[in-house]
């Protein structure tokens, strides 16, 4: 990448080529847009590797890591009833994927789909919840069958082993 932005800047575009979109001037002699769009690209680059350097990267990554780590345990050390201080039940989204998974693992896969057996389990996770309320499963069956296995465990532990694994992966 360098190299192309040391081309440029030494000869106003790259070399070779008819249709070569770094010209300085279009074919009715005005400025090329893709010049001035190549210049703007040339110099963020050149400011954002001055300033991104290998140890500022890791030094971001490793304090994202820590501080989504320690809010995940806050989530869960103060959560009562599932709910967390936060507001939200326990994994919020992820009820519907373990009540999926906990579908398959009970009834036939022709239910995976039924509403109103998600509906009944989403409750038995969540009493809280208003009974007007559901959270129902709308991915792929594959997916609910990779859960299985975590869906065997209780809800807060399953949970927590989906999140190390998305966030170790994501």
């Amino acid at each position: 990448m360098k190299s192309l932005a040391r081309e440029i800047s030494k000869h106003g575009s790259v070399r070779g080529g008819g249709s070569n979109p770094f010209r300085l001037l279009d074919s009715s002699g005005c400025f090329s847009i893709s010049v001035i769009s190549m210049r703007l690209y040339r110099r963020v680059i050149e400011a954002v590797s001055e300033y991104a350097t290998s140890e500022r990267i890791r030094f971001v990554s490793v304090t994202v890591l820590v501080i989504t780590l320690l809010l995940l345990v806050t989530m869960f050390v103060t959560a009562k009833d599932r709910k967390t201080i936060f507001g939200p039940e326990l994994g919020a989204d992820y009820a519907n994927l373990y009540v999926a998974a906990m579908i398959l693992n009970s009834e036939s896969p022709e239910k995976l789909y039924d509403l109103e057996l998600q509906g009944k389990l989403y409750h038995e996770l969540f009493p809280q919840v208003s009974a007007d309320e559901s959270l129902p499963y709308p991915y792929a069956p594959f997916l609910a069958s990779f859960l299985r296995p975590l869906a065997l465990l209780p809800y807060e532990w399953s949970y927590l082993i989906a999140s190390i694994v998305e966030e170790e992966g994501g």
